[in-house]
């Protein structure tokens, strides 16, 4: 009894630890902070800006993802949370809140070059979705060439979609 008791504790710290491990998101991309001018407005999700929280903005990831900052030209870095939409220029991928800059040492220099992991995936929401499908039509508004792929879909609309893709034999087109 207490080695079958064992094995499972063992198989369920391992699978915890597949599923927690970090997924390099992007490298080597562009991070600016937003701080004073934003903090307690609203943020995409409906939270108030708190320039002192970990938090940050994407364009497309979903709400409450959860990524690991790393400043390539410092090594340090920062846990950050999704709640807003942005940046909304060309060649930044991420807009960090003023306590995450302070944490990555960028202050000074408005801009720095990241590390993007995925720590833990949010959930995408209809809130999510729609949010960024209108950040990438501001994107597109204001740079007509811009090019992102954007999760534009539930995960259930996603499952359907695949089992289709699955039965007409094109799931990797």
């Amino acid at each position: 009894m207490n080695k079958k008791l064992l094995f499972i504790v063992v198989l369920f710290l391992v699978a915890n630890s597949v599923i927690y491990s970090l997924s390099l998101y992007k490298n080597n991309v562009v991070a600016s902070y937003y701080a004073e001018d934003f903090h307690g407005k609203k943020t995409s999700n409906g939270e108030d800006f708190n320039m002192n929280s970990l938090t940050c903005a994407h364009k497309s990831l979903p709400f409450n993802t959860i990524i690991k900052v790393t400043n390539i030209s410092n090594g340090k870095s920062v846990n950050v949370r999704v709640n807003d939409r942005g940046p909304f220029v060309l060649n930044r991928e991420i807009d960090l809140s003023k306590a995450a800059a302070v944490q990555l040492d960028m202050i000074g220099k408005g801009t720095v070059k990241v590390k993007l992991e995925i720590v833990k995936q949010g959930e995408n929401t209809k809130q999510s979705v729609q949010t960024a499908q209108k950040a990438l039509q501001i994107m597109k508004q204001r740079f007509p060439n811009y090019q992102e792929s954007v999760e534009t879909q539930t995960s259930e609309q996603k499952k359907t979609t695949d089992l289709s893709k699955i039965s007409k034999g094109t799931l990797w087109d």
